[in-house]
């Protein structure tokens, strides 16, 4: 067909001159002093595979895809409903998934890591083990705290007997071995 400008490119193909224009940066058209060759661009487009990251390419209205017209339904008589074919099950192997399918996958875990970064950044998220260990040392403390009642009680009540002492000493360490107990379960 021969040599012509981009604008008049995308014009043959029905698309923007923006996407001309994506074309050339990826490589896409063949150009001759600034000028696009349409037979070798046009084959050069045709060319690409119908699947793009996980989707389908645009067809074209000179593309071999949007040629390909299917006829099966169009004679005279009843018409048939040809049943989809089920997609395969989807694999946990990765030499079994398609290129489209491998891309989805990383895609989806790359949005998944993002999230969770930022669910950490913004405090809704916290590390469970960081969370444990403030509550190890919170409760330790709690428990030493409980167990100097009875010593201080004896000295700031100055009337209290040793085995008054010794009850409330029990009393207290009875309590911490129930809720030791009750959350060993």
């Amino acid at each position: 067909m021969g040599l012509v400008r981009k604008a008049e490119f995308a014009r043959m193909r029905g698309v923007s001159r923006a996407a001309v224009g994506a074309w050339d940066r990826r490589g896409l058209l063949v150009l001759d002093g600034g000028l696009v060759d349409v037979d070798a661009s046009t084959a050069k487009l045709d060319a690409r595979p119908e699947v793009y990251r996980g989707g389908r390419a645009k067809e074209l209205p000179n593309s071999p895809a949007a040629r390909k017209v299917d006829r099966s339904n169009d004679a005279p008589g009843p018409k048939t409903l040809s049943a989809k074919p089920s997609a395969p099950p989807l694999s946990d192997e990765p030499s079994s998934w398609s290129t489209a399918e491998a891309i989805r996958r990383k895609e989806t875990a790359n949005a998944l890591a993002k999230q969770l970064e930022y669910e950490v950044k913004a405090a809704k998220l916290v590390d469970s083990d960081a969370v444990e260990a403030r509550w190890r040392t919170a409760l330790t403390d709690i428990r030493n705290r409980l167990l100097t009642v009875p010593g201080r009680c004896g000295t700031r009540i100055s009337h209290l007997s040793r085995a008054e002492i010794a009850t409330i000493d029990r009393e207290v360490r009875d309590a911490l071995q129930e809720l030791g107990d009750t959350h060993a379960r």
